[in-house]
């Protein structure tokens, strides 16, 4: 990190600048902050590219699907900007070091870490891949080994940028020793060529050299082109067979990034939120660069001197603003180590809500009947709330890239600023279909209504009307986004893929029955429940959402009229279950059943069990005071245990244990089910009450009875 310089800028739209990360071919990278206080990473391009009319609209195309990415492992694209005299684009700052430094200052990665950092990277680009992003430049450099885990940075302008190199130079955007063997011939990349990449960065950390070695550019790309990979010292030979089936010259021959996942089912168990799964010198750099104070600016010239008393006055005024400030948030942190790290009053709810809790670009969204709020998961300052929000469900809520849309009691859909909480926008297109949320995905918000239309689409940063489409359909379920395809029950039970950028129907299926439940994702297939309301078994349906093609259909026990329904997929399997039936496990690629598991009826409820899927398990809560565990290979139950009855918060994963909110917050060994801690009290001696429970890396967050947002360790 160095100090601004004079010629640099100090505020880009509503980001102020506070000092130089680094640059490179594209451009320079700036440390900013949102007014919210966010920390933001800005590219501000160079302007010999900034001069080229093509690379604009490349930049303007791509920027704008960049910002349709959502995954755990990507530094998600929060604005862009390709009219501004530069064009800019600011993602997530994430502070820690790089892959390639990380392994340059301590040496090559062991090859535990390395297959723990692999699941992480296949998942980031499958994530990439599914916005219709090819990355084109995954590199050491572009992997950022952080506090929260493992991240790839730089997605999504790569190719604006490639047109306008070959055009001005004749070289193609990319990194010898990791481009695929087709950009550089051809100078074109495809999903496959980062899937090439992927092989040639787990090489590198795993060896600390690439797998076509060092030394000229020309000979390296030759080597890279025309010879095989020199993985001789790739010791593990798990490690060793990914990168050569990734390096493989032929992109066909390449596996998918599901694929790469699939190879490592022991290291997809390793926890990569945070960096318990990296060595400990690597871990003590990553701290070092996370607390690496902000240098000041080198100093500017100024035409007048300002006095001295407006200075003072000034300094007076931002002192008392900042007291009132802090006294506002009520955020108290103390009491017996490993119980409670802080506890903030949420504002605008009182005693007995339910709130949302939901993680959006590394801020902790809290939303409830007549709360809205943006809570800092480090400190526990609230960023900003928004007064008076009376919401018409909490479910009713989706998100972009910088973007929050909501559903509104009142019938409007109104559209928040993640960075300020500020309102952006609002619409009021009809009376709102009750439940369902929107569905955010190609620049757009897909919004269900029910008076003269099925479907609208409203600009996603302006809120502008873009199209819409259909008839009032017989059953009023939501849409459900892939990519940049909005798959939605249409009139005449018909289900239809259609286009977010432009409203064109992209496809369309005949169902033979009318849907009872609505549509579920499960990777890239969209499930339609079709069947009567009491009747005992239900029909599954399942097409891809990219063309509706049918893939398969099977039969379902249970009655629709049991409530909600709930889906989860791996890489093999669909699970399904809901309030009232039973348990039933689908081969993902040909739709058998695999096997059943009863659950027994839940009682008091219309909400689905609660359930989460890891390598080899299921975990399942009940609702009716049962945490159940299943093999997620066969059916046969794991272990069983006793819940409060009221207990409908969780199951969560953190640190290596299985957590559960009721009166307490209760923790257990995920592969034994004994009982590690059970917290009942906080550092006052007044009941935790876990609710509304979520978590990242190593801490637990929960609302408790009292309407106080409170962050606990996953472990004590």
């Amino acid at each position: 990190m160095e100090p601004l310089r004079p010629s640099d800028p100090r505020q880009l739209a509503q980001f102020k600048v506070l000092a130089r990360l680094g640059q490179g071919g594209m451009g320079e990278v700036f440390l900013g902050t949102s007014p919210g206080g966010r920390p933001v990473a800005i590219k501000l391009i160079h302007r010999e590219l900034a001069d080229d009319p093509g690379f604009r609209a490349r930049f303007r195309r791509e920027a704008e699907i960049a910002q349709t990415v959502s995954g755990v492992f990507t530094a998600p694209v929060l604005r862009a900007d390709p009219e501004a005299e530069r064009p800019w684009l600011a993602t997530s700052y994430l502070p820690g070091l790089s892959l390639e430094e990380a392994v340059l200052s301590y040496g090559p990665l062991p090859p535990a870490s390395v297959r723990a950092l692999a699941v992480g990277l296949a998942e980031a680009v499958r994530s990439i891949h599914r916005a219709g992003v090819v990355h084109r430049d995954l590199k050491p450099a572009n992997v950022l080994l952080g506090r929260e885990g493992p991240r790839v940075i730089d997605f999504g302008i790569a190719r604006a940028a490639d047109s306008a190199a070959i055009t001005q130079s004749g070289e193609v955007i990319g990194s010898p020793g990791y481009m695929a063997p087709e950009h550089i011939v051809h100078g074109t990349a495809e999903p496959a060529s980062d899937v090439f990449s992927l092989g040639a960065v787990l090489v590198f950390a795993v060896t600390g050299t690439g797998p076509f070695g060092d030394g000229p550019v020309h000979r390296i790309l030759h080597s890279t082109v025309h010879e095989p990979p020199r993985l001789e010292a790739v010791a593990d030979p798990v490690l060793r067979d990914i990168a050569a089936a990734c390096l493989a010259k032929d992109p066909a021959e390449r596996p998918g990034p599901e694929q790469v996942t699939a190879r490592l089912a022991d290291a997809a168990t390793m926890e990569l939120h945070g960096t318990q799964w990296l060595p400990n010198q690597v871990v003590t750099g990553i701290g070092h660069r996370s607390t690496e104070p902000v240098p000041p600016p080198l100093p500017v010239r100024r035409r007048r001197r300002i006095p001295r008393r407006v200075l003072i006055a000034g300094g007076a005024v931002t002192g008392v603003a900042a007291f009132l400030a802090i006294d506002d948030m009520r955020t108290r942190r103390g009491g017996p180590p490993g119980t409670v790290r802080w506890m903030v009053r949420l504002p605008g709810e009182g005693l007995l809500k339910k709130h949302r809790l939901v993680f959006v670009n590394g801020m902790l969204l809290v939303v409830g009947r007549t709360t809205f709020a943006a809570v800092d998961p480090r400190v526990g300052r609230v960023a900003w709330s928004v007064p008076d929000v009376h919401t018409d469900t909490m479910e009713g809520l989706t998100w972009s890239a910088d973007r929050l849309f909501l559903h509104l009691k009142d019938g409007r859909l109104a559209a928040y600023d993640i960075a300020t909480g500020r309102e952006a926008w609002s619409q009021r297109p009809g009376l709102f279909v009750t439940g369902p949320p929107p569905a955010a995905t190609g620049g757009v918000v897909c919004v269900p209504v029910d008076r003269e239309h099925t479907l609208m689409a409203f600009d996603a940063r302006t809120g502008r009307p873009r199209w819409s489409r259909g008839r009032r359909p017989a059953t009023a379920y939501g849409p459900v986004a892939f990519g940049r395809t909005v798959c939605h029950l249409d009139a005449n039970d018909l289900l239809v893929g259609i286009d977010a950028a432009t409203g064109r129907r992209r496809w369309s299926a005949e169902l033979p029955q009318r849907s009872a439940l609505p549509l579920q994702k499960a990777g890239d297939l969209v499930l339609a429940i079709t069947g009567a309301l009491q009747a005992q078994s239900l029909t599954v349906l399942a097409f891809t959402a990219s063309d509706g093609r049918l893939r398969w259909q099977a039969e379902l026990a249970g009655s629709a009229a049991s409530g909600g329904t709930l889906t989860l997929a791996d890489d093999k399997t669909i699970f399904m279950v809901w309030s009232e039936g039973v348990l039933h496990a689908f081969d993902r690629r040909s739709g058998r059943l695999r096997w059943t598991y009863p659950l027994g009826k839940v009682k008091n409820s219309v909400d689905p069990p609660r359930m989460i899927v890891t390598p080899g398990r299921l975990f399942v809560n009940t609702h009716n005071g049962l945490l159940v565990v299943v093999d997620s290979s066969s059916g046969r139950g794991l272990w069983q245990q006793r819940l409060h009855p009221d207990s409908d918060s969780g199951p969560v994963l953190a640190d290596g244990l299985v957590h559960i909110g009721d009166r307490g917050l209760s923790s257990f060994d995920p592969a034994t089910g004994r009982l590690v801690r059970n917290i009942l009290i906080d550092h006052r001696s007044r009941l935790i009450q876990a609710r509304d429970l979520c978590a990242s890396g190593g801490t637990l967050y929960h609302v408790n009875m009292d309407g106080e947002l409170m962050a606990t360790p996953a472990r004590s």
